[in-house]
């Protein structure tokens, strides 16, 4: 695996050739928080494959790549991207970008809307969205997770607009206790399985010894008039439990070219539970926009 060097940090990249007959495009995918490119499921990257260059790579101070002391708020991040495209040699890739990876790459595209050919966002909560999720009562859905999380001795305040970054640290910070994390509910077993040791290391080792925390949610600088300048199609998924549906509906309004689609029954991690309707509704969205041929679709 190639190792990329912007802005002063080495990135860990994967480079995975297309395999249909079509000229080349490229496809940058983009992970979230406390995570790394390993979270990109198979059934989506061979969907995709075969009409795109799949690049994935680790964000700073995740999976493989380096940890630097700071340069984690969304428009550093954003200039990541943007520098790894300019390294890459990439004409204006495709991306596909779940949770506040596509708050870097929205970052990136209201500094440079022409960088990308169309962005794909996953359960990305953008600023204005999150205030807006807060506010609102947490469902009984949510409840119940909420409940289920205090069990293992896991709690945040969902009225947080960041909770999720909450619980992703009060996860971690049990997992390196060593008690118990044994749970009947399926929502908490599929986080708990998320967070195993060495993920939980890298994770605390970013929250203690660098601003990462701090940067991440400080203000996005994400303005309606900022995102407005983002001309390119976008598709916002969002899941049916998740808090990332304001965010959709204010991009929905604000994006001259953004539709936005609800997974059912899903939550935040939908991409992972949901592999195959995430490949769909992407392959799908490719073909009305011409950049996949309809004869090839099938997943």
């Amino acid at each position: 695996m190639p190792r990329v060097v912007v802005n002063d940090v080495s990135l860990n990249v994967t480079l995975l050739d297309q395999q249909g007959d079509a000229p080349r495009q490229d496809l940058v995918f983009c992970h979230g928080l406390a995570s790394s490119m390993g979270f990109w499921p198979i059934e989506l990257l061979t969907a995709l494959r075969t009409h795109f260059r799949i690049v994935m790579f680790d964000q700073r101070g995740h999976g493989r790549s380096q940890v630097s002391a700071s340069g984690y708020s969304p428009k550093d991040l954003g200039g990541d991207l943007l520098a790894l495209i300019t390294a890459l040699d990439l004409q204006r890739p495709h991306l596909v970008a779940h949770s506040f990876g596509g708050v870097a790459a929205l970052a990136m595209l209201a500094d440079h809307p022409e960088a990308a050919n169309s962005l794909i966002l996953l359960d990305s909560q953008i600023g204005m969205g999150r205030d807006a999720a807060a506010a609102t009562d947490p469902s009984a859905k949510d409840a119940e997770l909420i409940s289920a999380l205090a069990d293992i001795g896991v709690t945040f305040d969902p009225a947080d607009p960041f909770a999720g970054l909450h619980l992703i640290t009060g996860l971690a910070q049990r997992r390196l206790s060593g008690q118990s994390m044994e749970s009947e509910d399926a929502r908490v077993q599929f986080l708990v399985r998320s967070v195993q040791s060495a993920k939980a290391k890298r994770w605390m080792s970013l929250v203690q010894e660098t601003s990462a925390i701090t940067e991440m949610t400080s203000p996005d600088g994400l303005s309606p008039a900022r995102l407005a300048e983002i001309g390119i199609p976008v598709l916002s998924l969002c899941g049916g439990y998740s808090a990332a549906q304001q965010s959709g509906k204010l991009l929905s309004t604000i994006l001259p070219r953004c539709k936005t689609d609800v997974i059912s029954d899903a939550g935040h991690f939908f991409v992972a539970t949901r592999s195959e309707d995430v490949a769909a509704r992407c392959l799908a969205f490719y073909q009305q926009l011409g950049f996949a041929s309809p004869e090839v679709m099938a997943c």
